[in-house]
């Protein structure tokens, strides 16, 4: 009752009122007749685009919705919403390989008008956030023949970020830097979903995007929202830039060691902890003359009883990003990550407590993913990590044992023991003949697995089957 007809129920009555309500959408003279007309319109684009004709319909609709975006703050968000929903359904996110696409001749149209709304001075009934909003959705959605246009929407964001920075000492009180900040936070977001989207076509705006950032992010003081989406930011700037994201690391470091001593901020110190791991997968092996300062401020993170705990999966699961980063550089901090690592596996949950066991789950899958890290960046000289494998197969063996365990959890551990047996060989001959390993397999190549579980389970059978095949020749010789 509460979700409604079934869309197969009412597709008749969209397809006969839908030309009806666009039309009104331009003529009603009622605020509160296009306000519902608005809302009714967002909500079908959003459930039933199907029984959307673009042929038909799009153009009058686009025209109704993008002309609407000058009327109140009720009706733009439900346009918004409306066009939003319209993207993001047609045009596959991130998707280099998308030429085209039926919106990609109102693009223009579409996002100048949103642009418009964007710029105004107040964010009253949250008309220029949602417009903002949008304008994300549509760039991160943007097919190849619409990428000038969204460059064209970058440019003109950065340099309104570059004018509000300039803007920042005219600030009277605190309603003019919650607005500032909000303007600041909106832009973020929308400069990510464009870096994300085509790294190439922002790399030639490096220097401006990090200029911006870095001041940013000294001005923001101790304002969390801002700071974690200024960090998320730099961290896409990151992915997209790889190694030559290393020029700009001495200059960031010191925010970025600031952060991840943010404890009762602990906002600020998840934002800090995603960055050290964008990081480290874009500069490699550069970051090592940071990574003594990176280990000591992770490990802080996990040894703090204030930050709060949901920080601590991803401080873990980063040390295994800087290990793969930093390769046999990391050898200096292996005692002491394995100590680490060994004091975090060892957590345990009331079989009551929900909560508690969703964290120490979260806590063994982050361990996981850190072995598998340590043990790749290592690849080279995997010996120093051989003394540990025996206790990490221990460890996984009673996690695997445990009703509760994730099916995440076991396709990482999966993954970790194919690379056990394809570095080591015969000397964790041993470890791979165990019962629970071959159960592991099996569980892995269940039907209804996922891609990634039969992938893993594969690869760890090869590298058993091969070690264990070994053994078998020696005994019948």
């Amino acid at each position: 009752i509460l979700d409604g007809p079934e869309p197969t129920t009412l597709a008749p009555l969209v397809s006969q009122a839908l030309s009806a309500l666009i039309n009104m959408m331009s003529t009603d003279q009622s605020t509160q007749v296009r306000d519902t007309v608005a809302w009714t319109l967002s909500r079908i684009v959003d459930l039933m685009l199907d029984n959307i004709d673009p042929s038909m319909h799009f153009q009058s609709l686009i025209a109704a919705l993008v002309q609407s975006l000058e009327a109140s703050p009720r009706i733009i968000n439900s346009c918004c919403s409306a066009l939003g929903s319209l993207v993001s359904q047609y045009n596959p996110a991130f998707d280099d390989e998308t030429q085209t696409s039926p919106l990609s001749q109102y693009y223009s149209d579409i996002l100048k008008a949103l642009m418009t709304v964007s710029e105004r001075p107040t964010n009253d009934g949250n008309a220029r956030g949602a417009a903002y909003q949008t304008i994300s959705t549509f760039v991160g959605c943007s097919t190849v023949d619409t990428l000038p246009v969204v460059q064209e929407v970058f440019i003109t964001l950065l340099a309104r970020q570059e004018a509000l920075m300039g803007m920042q000492t005219q600030l009277v009180g605190i309603d003019d830097r919650n607005n500032w900040n909000d303007m600041q936070i909106n832009i973020c977001a929308v400069l990510q979903s464009a870096i994300n989207r085509s790294p190439s076509m922002v790399k030639p705006f490096a220097d401006r995007i990090m200029t911006n950032l870095l001041q940013l992010i000294s001005a923001s003081g101790k304002t969390s929202g801002v700071i974690e989406d200024a960090f998320a930011t730099v961290g896409a700037s990151a992915n997209a830039l790889e190694a030559d994201f290393n020029k700009y690391l001495e200059a960031f470091a010191p925010f970025l060691f600031t952060a991840l001593g943010s404890y009762e901020d602990w906002q600020v110190g998840q934002a800090a902890v995603y960055v050290v791991s964008d990081i480290a997968r874009a500069v490699g092996e550069s970051l090592s003359p940071y990574a003594e300062r990176i280990m000591v401020a992770l490990i802080d993170i996990l040894r703090s009883p204030v930050i709060h705990r949901s920080v601590k999966p991803n401080a873990i699961a980063a040390m295994g990003e800087v290990a793969l980063a930093i390769g046999p550089n990391f050898v200096p901090f292996l005692q002491t990550i394995m100590e680490i690592l060994s004091q975090a596996g060892s957590m345990s949950a009331q079989a009551n407590d929900v909560t508690l066991i969703e964290f120490v789950w979260a806590m063994r899958e982050a361990i996981v993913d850190a072995f598998i890290g340590i043990m790749n960046g290592l690849k080279s000289n995997p010996q120093p990590f051989q003394g540990y494998v025996g206790g990490i197969m221990h460890f996984l063996a009673g996690c695997y044992a445990d009703e509760e365990r994730t099916d995440q959890f076991t396709t990482s551990a999966l993954g970790l023991i194919g690379d056990f047996g394809d570095t080591y060989k015969s000397a964790v001959r041993d470890e791979l003949m165990q019962e629970w390993v071959q159960q592991a397999i099996a569980y892995g190549r269940q039907r209804g697995a996922s891609r990634s579980a039969k992938k893993n389970a594969a690869y760890a059978a090869k590298v058993s089957y091969r070690r264990t095949k070994g053994l078998m020749s020696v005994r019948r010789a």
